[in-house]
């Protein structure tokens, strides 16, 4: 008896629990949208990972492939390797990959992903600028 009571009240504490937090997400704006920018801002950081690699030659990854295969071989910061490059909420389509010239010349990667909502695009995403990691589209 005593045993059934307990599983009753960590039944109603886990409940209580991931009701708090679901609140807590949505107030927070816990949306497809900052999901996919988190994401992004997780690949884009494995491009400055991978370029910062010494067997990179100091350049970002030609593709986001590279960031699960690198041409050096051996496995690269992407723990799910293909897994992390798509966008499940895009119909699983992969992130979207350019290398953007800046004002002073040097390269930032851009990453993003893009879907259609009403006859307009929408992109959200992440770069890096050197400084650190800049979301944008939201």
């Amino acid at each position: 008896m005593r045993r059934a009571v307990w599983w009753i009240i960590g039944l109603i504490a886990l409940g209580l629990t991931c009701a708090a937090l679901s609140i807590a997400m949505t107030r927070q704006g816990a949306t497809r949208e900052s999901y996919i920018a988190f994401r992004a801002r997780h690949i884009v950081g494995a491009c400055w990972e991978y370029r910062e690699n010494p067997k990179s030659g100091g350049k970002y990854p030609a593709t986001l492939g590279d960031l699960v295969k690198p041409p050096w071989g051996g496995p690269f910061p992407l723990p799910d390797s293909e897994k992390d490059l798509a966008c499940p909420w895009v119909d699983d389509e992969r992130f979207r990959y350019a290398l953007v010239s800046n004002g002073k010349g040097e390269l930032e990667p851009y990453v993003w992903a893009e879907w259609t909502v009403d006859g307009r695009t929408k992109l959200i995403g992440a770069k890096w600028n050197g400084q650190g990691v800049v979301l944008f589209g939201q």
